[in-house]
């Protein structure tokens, strides 16, 4: 598979150069909502937060924090009291949810180019507004990279079958894409204890 980067002339040529690739830091991406995630709070009921708390990671995640502080060195014995106290912990999580989604929107760039670069590229080499937005407004140079070589062939089977291709469909963000893009789904990273 092929994928193109456009870019200004100078930039290209210092790709070609160097053999580099500039792969961004997510907070200094020229939309500032690109990697903002689309959070309903609404969708997050006492019923849904009971839910996620009776997951084994939350409560793994309480023992460690509470178990032994409460006295408890038997985590079946702690799972037994926390499972008949997650109604209360969910209704004390549901009026915090508002305010914590948009803490993770405010913050999510941040948090996520903490652990990630992004090297974005389209899997169209004719793309009008490619052209005048990347290439300097038709006058630069498009780069066409081979995913079978390097570096893009290490990149793990599991990180690539997280990308996902959209085409004129609707993007989690809202907006509608008139372009081919790899797009990093990014609501798998986000981790629900952030908004509890």
């Amino acid at each position: 598979m092929k994928i193109f980067r456009y870019y200004k002339a100078e930039h290209a040529l210092s790709v070609l150069r160097d053999l580099e690739i500039r792969a961004s830091i997510p907070s200094e991406l020229n939309d500032p909502f690109e990697l903002s995630p689309n959070i309903d709070a609404a969708q997050f009921s006492q019923r849904r937060i009971e839910a996620i708390l009776r997951q084994d990671f939350y409560v793994d995640k309480s023992y460690r924090e509470e178990g032994r502080r409460r006295g408890l060195t038997s985590r079946k014995e702690f799972k037994r009291l926390y499972l008949k106290d997650v109604p209360r912990r969910a209704a004390d999580a549901l009026p915090k949810i508002p305010k914590n989604v948009d803490a993770v929107r405010r913050t999510f760039a941040e948090r996520f180019g903490k652990y990630w670069r992004l090297v974005c590229a389209s899997l169209v080499n004719d793309s009008i507004l490619m052209w005048s937005h990347y290439a300097d407004n038709h006058t630069g140079l498009v780069l066409e990279f081979d995913k079978t070589q390097p570096p893009f062939c290490q990149i793990p089977d599991s990180l690539e079958r997280r990308c996902l291709l959209w085409q004129g469909r609707k993007h989690p963000t809202g907006r509608t894409s008139k372009k081919s893009e790899l797009f990093w789904p990014i609501h798998r990273f986000i981790k629900l204890d952030f908004l509890l």
